[in-house]
């Protein structure tokens, strides 16, 4: 078992099970699927998610805080601001990212040249 403890007061916040060679293995092919799959999702579907994450941690703001203050030590205060500007970056990129990710054509001697954005894991 590996155990959670509060930095600033030493205080043992949860236990969690260690996962075996097997399950480590189950978990991150699980994720490289779930990254497969999220490279073919639409532009338009990713935003409707990073807004509604977005929206989750505004909305629940003070829990994440507590969470953050307890794991790290952080005063409350700095993990109320970490999560608003998690909160912000979401929306940022929700609303930014599309155009930003644009191939981008640039001069050179070849016929073609760009700089692309792929998404890698």
């Amino acid at each position: 078992m590996l155990t959670s403890i509060n930095p600033y007061n030493g205080e043992k916040i949860e236990k969690f099970k260690v996962h075996s060679k097997s399950d480590v293995t189950k978990k991150l092919k699980k994720a490289d699927k779930t990254f497969q799959d999220w490279k073919h999702i639409s532009f338009d579907r990713k935003k409707e998610l990073m807004l509604n994450l977005a929206d989750e941690l505004k909305t629940n703001k003070k829990d994440y805080a507590t969470a953050i203050t307890k794991e790290m030590g952080k005063p409350i205060t700095q993990a109320i601001a970490e999560i608003e500007k998690c909160a912000w970056v979401c929306e940022y990129y929700a609303e930014n990212a599309q155009d930003q990710l644009q191939k981008d054509h640039i001069e050179t001697d070849a016929e073609e040249s760009y700089v692309r954005y792929d998404p890698l894991g």
